[in-house]
This record gives structure tokens, C-alpha cells and sequence, in this order.
């Protein structure tokens, strides 16, 4: 609740960087912080509408300057960038911050933003790790394509577009999309538009390499195997950023001694258990719950190469170790060869 005190910001800051606090669980007391914000009472009337009405186009500058009001808070900018922030309030509250910013930057297409670039960046990468998810209206498309038009032709005629029009473009589709990754790489360079360029170029480019070091099965013969597997081609969900990594104390078959106390775990304490992951995503899973213990053997499998090469991104980029991938459909694992514990 506003003002905040130093002590909690304090916490909730320390919170959002620990490693081992889960995203998920900063949500409520991060959105309730931004919801009693003063500012949110001039856009209430208009966080209901998924078209932008007449009131809502004739009061954009007031809008726009509450907007910046809410969105200045360093921890709900931490939190955007890094986990999906499904409420309902945060989510009308980002729709309409969208439409008001891309409309106030159409009407004059100047060369200075007319909000701070890194409350746009954040937009930005809340809209990303969600897939595009939020509707767009008639008027904001036109909007849309307007500002696509004019970077396009800046992008031809080998001048710079405007960061944030970059950063505004990205809050509806990805910056991969426009071309010219090494020149969008070094004009972002040492600005609030770099973590973009990263999370929606250079990320999934290493991700494309990795697809080539993950063993394959032959295409899904179910239909709805099939179908599932090329949905999360599209879109490997979630595109998670920070998770909460065990620390996995003692040895895996230890744990499930305790767990189980009165089941004989047949597991000798001098082997390393073979662990396998059926449906791993992205890579979540598996490395919260499994990459602590060392002395375990984990296969993830999963129908989606997206998915996998997300995951094993992220396996690599936290130096875990074993953690093994394989494209697979679980529906077929009557005919796999490995055994496990």
C-alpha cells in the first residue's frame, strides 16, 4: 500500500533478485502496491474497455501522465520483466497503458518519448513472455501499423528509428520480426532497449542453434500429439525467466527415504538414480525441482523442440549439468529403451 516502507521495499527488493523466492509469489503484494497507487482512480473508467472510447482519446496527455505515475515503481517494473503477472487489474492495466502510449506517440511521432523508455521496455517484455496474448482494438491497430511503416522505412533508408519507437513496436510483436539484428544489437546498445534485443533476438537465435544438439523422435504419430507439439512450436510457454532452484541437500534417494519412510527405496546409495521427466516444457520443472541433486540422472523429454531448446538455454545458461534432453512423445515411451528409477 502507498507510500511503501523502507523496510518492506527493502524486502520485496532483496525478494525479486533472490534466487530462491519464486516470481509467482511477489505478484499480490507488487500489484496490490500498484493498484493503491493515487493515480489509478483517473483510469478506472477506462480499464473496462477493450476499445479506446472518445473520453479515452480526448484525455490521452492526462492518462498518459498517470500511466507514467503507476508505472515508475521500480519493483512492478522488475516483476513485468521477469514472470508472467496473470491479474485481472494488472492485465487491464497494461492494455490500456499500450493503446495510450502507442496513440500518443502516433500523433506526433516526435523524436523524444513521451514516457520513460524503460516503463515501455517493461510493457515490453511482460507482452513477450506472454505471447502477444492481449486483444488488440481496430484503432490501435491502425496505430500500430502507422508506427511499423515509419520504422520500416527509417530501417530502408539506413537511418535510426527512435529507441522507443522500437520498444513500443516490441510490446505487440517481436523485435526478430523487423530484420536488421545486428543493427537493432548495436543501437541498443547501454540502453533500456538491450534486455529487448536479447530476450526477443538473441535468446531465440541461441535457442534455434541449440535445436541441433537435442536427439529427435520420429514425428508424433497421434494426432493430438501432433497437434499439441506444433502449438508449442509457435509458442514455448512459458518463457520463463528467474525460477526457484532447490538447494538439494543430501542425496536424491535420502530425500525420498524421508519423504517415504515407511516404502523400502530400493535405490543403493552409491548409484546415481536415473530421473525421468515426461512433459518438461520449458525447462522449469526439472531445474526447480530436480537440479539441486547432483547425484541424479535426469532425462526431460517433451513433444516440442522450441520448448526443449528453451529449456536447455536455460539448463546452460545456470550451468546444471545433469539435465539431459530428449525430443520424445510420451505416448510413445512403451517402446523406449532406457530405464529408470
Amino acid at each position: 500500500k502507498h507510500p511503501l516502507t523502507p523496510r518492506a521495499r527493502e524486502t520485496l527488493t532483496k525478494a525479486l533478485e533472490h534466487p530462491a523466492v519464486r516470481p509467482l509469489s511477489l505478484i499480490t503484494p507488487i500489484v496490490t502496491l500498484a493498484r493503491s497507487h493515487p493515480a489509478i482512480s483517473v483510469l478506472d473508467d477506462h480499464l473496462l474497455s477493450d476499445q479506446p472510447t472518445e473520453l479515452e482519446l480526448a484525455c490521452g496527455p492526462l492518462l498518459l501522465a498517470a500511466i507514467g505515475e503507476i508505472f515508475q515503481e521500480p519493483l512492478l517494473l522488475g516483476l513485468l520483466q521477469i514472470c508472467i503477472v496473470a491479474e485481472p487489474t494488472m492485465e487491464r492495466l497494461l492494455v490500456l497503458a499500450r493503446r495510450v502510449i502507442l496513440r500518443q506517440t502516433v500523433q506526433s511521432f516526435a523524436a523524444t518519448t513521451p514516457i520513460a523508455i524503460e516503463i515501455i521496455a517493461a510493457i515490453a517484455h511482460q507482452c513477450f513472455i506472454t505471447e502477444y496474448l492481449y486483444g488488440v482494438s481496430d484503432i490501435e491497430q491502425s496505430d500500430l501499423d502507422m508506427l511499423q511503416q515509419s520504422i520500416v522505412a527509417k530501417l530502408a533508408a539506413d537511418q535510426n528509428p527512435p529507441l522507443h519507437w522500437l520498444a513500443l513496436r516490441s510490446c505487440y510483436c517481436s523485435l526478430a520480426s523487423l530484420g536488421h539484428a545486428d543493427k537493432l544489437d548495436a543501437l541498443a546498445a547501454g540502453t533500456a532497449l538491450a534486455s529487448l534485443v536479447q530476450r526477443q533476438i538473441t535468446e531465440p537465435g541461441e535457442e534455434k542453434a541449440l535445436r541441433e544438439t537435442i536427439p529427435r523422435a520420429a514425428a508424433p504419430a497421434n494426432a493430438v500429439s501432433a497437434a499439441v507439439g506444433s502449438q508449442y512450436e509457435e509458442n514455448p510457454y512459458p518463457r520463463w525467466i528467474k525460477c526457484a532452484r532447490t538447494s538439494g541437500a543430501g542425496d536424491f534417494a535420502g530425500q525420498i527415504r524421508q519423504m517415504l519412510p515407511q516404502k523400502n527405496i530400493a535405490i543403493a546409495p552409491d548409484v546415481a538414480p536415473r530421473i525421468l521427466i515426461a512433459g518438461c516444457g520449458t525447462g522449469q520443472h526439472p531445474i526447480e525441482s530436480m537440479a539441486g541433486y547432483r547425484d541424479a540422472r535426469i532425462l526431460a523429454i517433451d513433444l516440442s523442440m522450441a520448448s526443449l531448446a528453451y529449456a536447455k538455454r536455460k539448463t546452460l545458461e545456470l550451468d546444471i549439468r545433469n539435465i539431459e534432453y530428449r525430443q520424445s512423445d510420451i505416448l510413445d515411451l512403451a517402446t523406449f529403451p532406457a530405464r529408470f528409477d
